[in-house]
C-alpha cells in the first residue's frame, strides 16, 4: 500500500467497506492491488493500487422528516445513509432542473437551471448547474423564446440534471440548488442466483421459473406469517385471495396445503404443507431450504428468523417475489400524500436488517421510523421498526412487487382523505430481467470532520467505478468524472427539429412524464403545464403559442374580461364555467363512449395506454375494480352480479373470467366457483 502526504485525488475514510465483484465486504484496509471491485453498472473493476493518505474529511448524512421526541439529542433513525469522504473525492448528484416563465410589464423573462462553467473565489473554475435568465422584448416571437428553451432543457431526458462535483466544492451551490439537489446512490445491478441451483440440485432436474418464483414468495411469507418450527402458517380464515395463492404455490412446488381454523368466533387459522407421503418436513423442499440457505440464523429448524445476506444479489424476480410475500404478510399499502407507500412493521434486527438490504438493492427508497419498547393497549410492545417503501426512480420493479402481491387491497393500495389521481404505470412482461436500474437519490446534508486516514483507490480503467457498502459511486483516484448511464435521447439536428420531442406549452424536452393532450392526442405538454392548466383552466389557442396563464393572470382576465394571450394576443380559450365548475372538455371515453367530459383520466391499470376515460367512468373504476383490458369497458357494481349470474348457470364456458360485454374478451371479474 502505498503512501502520499498531499494527493490531489480523492479518497474515502478507514471504516468504509467495499463491495468486491462476488457481491461480498472488504475493509479498505484490506483492500490491496489486484483485487477486483463491483462497479455500479454490475461489471468489476481492478484495483491497480491503493493510496494511504492525511486529509481533510466531509461528512454526508441523509437528512430525514422523522419524528424524534423523546429520544436522546443526535438520535439518528436506523437505516439512514452517512458516509465519510475526503474533501477531494468525486461523487455523482443530480439537481431538478427549474423552468419558470416571469411576465414584467410587457417582457417575457425565462429561468431556466443548466449546467455551466463557473469562476469562483479561491476555486478556481468549476461545472455547477446555475438558473440563469434571458428578457424577451414584447417585439420578439413566440418561435425564439421556444427555441431558447429547447436548446437549454434538451441535455436532460426525465427534468434533472446528472453531474459529478468534488464533495467540498457542493457548498459552492446557490441555497436553492443546494436543496434541489441529491447524491445519487447505486442499485445492485448484479445478480447471482442461488436459489435456482439450490433448486435444481434439490429435485434433480431443471427447475422452472414458476415453482422459483412460488418459493421464493413462500420465503418471504414465512419470514411474515411462518412459524419457527417448519412449514406453518398463521392466517386470517377470510383472506381467500392469500390462502388460495398460499395452495397454488405449495401445488407447485409438489406439497398438498392443509388449512385448520383456530378458535370457534374468531377468524384465525393455520395452513400446514404436507408432503404427499403426508410428513411436514421430512423431504420438504420449503422446510430444507429454510435451514440451507440460512432463513434461520444459525441453519437449524427453531433458530430466529433471519434473511440471509444472498438476496441482496439474487435473480430480480427472486427479490421481488420475496418481498411480495413479506408485504403479503406483515405488510399493507395505501395512496398518502401523493404517492404510494408499503409499510412493513418488525421487531427482529436480522429481519430489519434483510428488509433495508433487498429493497436498496431493487433501487427503491425507504423510510424507517423507531418505536421504543412500552405497553400498548394493555399488550406488551417490543423495540418495532417501520418501514415506509416507496418506489423512487424504479416505478416498474415497485409496481412489479404489488402485482406480485396475492393479496387484491395491497395490489390495488387504499387512498387518503388527500388523494389525488396518481395511477401506477404498467409493469412491462419481464421488464426487470432485461432493463437496468436506476440510480436512487437522497437528500443531504454536509459537515467538515477535520483531518483524518484516508485511503485513495486507483483503477486499472480510469473510467470504472465502485460502490460502497452504503452503495455510494465512487471514481477511481485521477479520474476527472464518474461515467453513469448515458442520456437515451440522442442528441442531433433531428431531435431539436422534431416538435414532438417538445411540450407544445412551454418547450421542455420531452421526458417520461409527458402526457397528451385530452382533446388533442397528436400534442404533448409535461407535467408542469398541465398541472398549470389544472389551476388555470385557460389555454392560447394559437398552435404556435399554447400558452397557459398562471392562476393570477387568468383571474385578473377574467375579471376585465380580456381573454387575450399576454404573449402573441391570440384568443384564450376558457374551460372554466361562471360557477367556478370546469366546462366540458372535448375527447373520448374508451368506456362510455361520451365526448365531453368535464376531465379526462388514464387507465388506473395501464397508464401509458392512449385510451381515456371521462369522470365517471374512472370514478366508477375505483369503487368496482372491474374492467376489460382489452377495450377498457367498466364493470359497473350493479352489472357485476347480472353477470355473475349469467354465467354461473354456464358449466361449458372456457375461461375462469368473465368475458367482456362488448369484446367478449376475459375481464377481471371471476366467476363463482372458479
Amino acid at each position: 500500500m502505498a503512501t502520499n502526504c498531499n494527493p490531489s485525488f480523492g479518497g474515502l475514510s478507514e471504516n468504509t467497506r467495499l463491495f468486491l465483484s462476488n457481491g461480498t465486504l472488504i475493509d479498505i484496509t484490506k483492500l490491496k492491488s489486484g483485487d477486483r471491485l463491483l462497479s455500479a453498472e454490475g461489471k468489476a473493476s481492478e484495483v491497480e493500487r491503493v493510496v494511504q493518505f492525511t486529509g481533510n474529511l466531509v461528512k454526508f448524512t441523509q437528512t430525514f422528516s422523522h419524528v424524534t421526541t423523546g429520544f436522546e439529542p443526535g438520535y439518528i433513525p436506523y437505516g439512514v445513509v452517512s458516509f465519510t469522504v475526503s474533501d477531494t473525492q468525486v461523487l455523482v448528484f443530480r439537481t431538478l432542473q427549474r423552468l419558470k416563465v416571469m411576465r414584467v410589464k410587457e417582457k417575457r423573462v425565462f429561468e431556466i437551471t443548466e449546467l455551466r462553467k463557473q469562476l469562483r473565489e479561491a476555486v478556481g473554475m468549476l461545472m455547477l448547474p446555475v438558473t440563469g435568465s434571458r428578457t424577451f422584448l414584447s417585439s420578439s416571437t413566440i418561435r425564439e423564446a421556444k427555441d431558447y428553451v429547447k436548446r437549454k432543457t434538451a441535455a436532460s431526458d426525465d427534468g434533472y440534471i446528472t453531474w459529478n462535483c468534488v464533495a467540498k466544492n457542493i457548498a459552492q451551490l446557490s441555497k436553492e440548488l443546494r436543496v434541489s439537489t441529491k447524491v445519487l446512490l447505486s442499485p445492485m445491478n448484479l445478480e447471482i442466483p442461488v436459489l435456482k441451483p439450490w433448486m435444481d440440485k434439490w429435485y434433480g432436474e431443471d427447475v422452472t421459473s414458476d415453482k422459483v418464483d412460488a418459493l421464493a414468495w413462500l420465503f418471504g411469507f414465512w419470514i411474515g406469517n411462518g412459524y419457527r418450527k417448519g412449514a406453518i402458517f398463521g392466517l386470517h380464515s377470510e383472506g381467500h385471495d392469500v390462502n388460495d395463492y398460499l395452495r397454488n404455490c405449495a401445488g407447485k412446488l409438489g406439497m398438498i396445503c392443509k388449512f385448520k381454523k383456530r378458535g370457534e368466533d374468531g377468524f384465525r387459522a393455520e395452513a400446514t404443507l404436507l408432503m404427499p407421503d403426508g410428513s411436514r418436513d421430512r423431504n420438504s423442499p420449503l422446510t430444507n431450504a429454510l435451514e440451507e440457505l440460512r432463513f434461520y440464523l444459525h441453519g437449524k429448524k427453531g433458530d430466529p428468523k433471519s434473511v440471509p445476506k444472498f438476496l441482496g444479489f439474487e435473480a430480480r424476480s427472486v427479490r421481488e417475489y420475496f418481498m411480495a410475500g413479506l408485504i403479503d404478510s406483515d405488510g399493507s399499502t395505501k395512496y398518502q400524500q401523493g404517492t404510494v407507500r408499503a409499510c412493513i412493521k418488525t421487531t427482529h434486527q436480522p429481519i430489519r436488517d434483510g428488509i433495508l438490504l433487498v429493497w436498496r438493492s431493487l433501487g427503491l427508497n425507504l423510510t424507517v421510523s423507531f418505536e421504543p419498547e412500552q405497553m400498548r393497549r394493555d399488550v406488551h410492545q417490543n423495540d418495532t421498526w417501520i418501514f415506509d417503501l416507496f418506489e423512487g426512480a424504479n416505478k416498474p420493479v415497485f409496481w412489479s412487487i404489488l402485482e406480485k402481491c396475492s393479496c387484491e387491497r395491497k395490489r390495488n393500495p387504499q387512498k387518503d382523505k388527500d388523494y389525488r389521481p396518481l395511477l401506477c404505470p404498467p409493469v412491462k412482461p419481464n421488464a426487470t430481467d432485461v432493463d437496468p436500474l436506476n440510480f436512487m437519490s437522497i437528500s443531504f446534508e454536509t459537515s467538515n470532520s477535520g483531518s483524518g486516514k484516508l485511503y485513495s483507490i486507483q483503477l486499472k480503467d480510469p473510467s470504472s467505478t465502485f460502490i460502497t457498502e452504503d452503495q455510494l459511486i465512487c471514481a477511481g483516484s485521477c479520474s476527472g468524472s464518474v461515467h453513469h448511464k448515458e442520456s437515451t435521447i440522442t442528441r442531433d439536428e433531428g431531435f431539436f427539429a422534431r416538435d414532438d420531442n417538445f411540450c407544445n406549452c412551454c418547450a421542455r424536452a420531452r421526458h417520461g412524464r409527458f402526457e397528451e393532450l385530452p382533446w388533442d392526442g397528436s400534442k404533448l405538454w409535461c407535467d408542469n403545464c398541465c398541472k398549470r392548466y389544472e389551476v388555470s383552466a385557460m389555454i392560447c389557442v394559437n398552435e404556435k403559442c399554447m400558452e397557459i396563464p398562471s392562476k393570477e393572470q387568468a383571474a385578473k382576465m377574467r375579471r376585465e374580461n380580456r381573454l387575450r394571450c399576454l404573449s402573441c394576443k391570440s384568443q384564450l380559450r376558457d374551460d372554466s364555467a361562471s360557477n367556478k365548475k370546469r366546462s366540458m372538455i372535448p375527447g373520448f371515453c374508451a368506456s362510455c363512449g361520451t365526448t365531453e367530459a368535464s376531465s379526462w383520466r388514464k387507465l388506473g391499470w395501464n397508464k401509458n395506454d392512449k385510451k381515456r376515460l371521462c369522470k365517471n367512468c374512472h370514478f366508477e373504476c375505483t369503487k368496482s375494480k372491474r374492467y376489460c383490458a382489452s377495450c377498457a369497458r367498466i364493470i359497473t357494481r350493479v352489472e357485476e352480479p347480472e353477470l355473475l349470474k349469467k354465467y354461473s348457470k354456464s358449466q361449458n364456458h372456457p375461461d375462469a373470467f368473465i368475458p367482456c360485454p362488448r369484446c367478449e374478451e376475459p375481464t377481471n371479474v371471476m366467476m363463482f366457483g372458479a
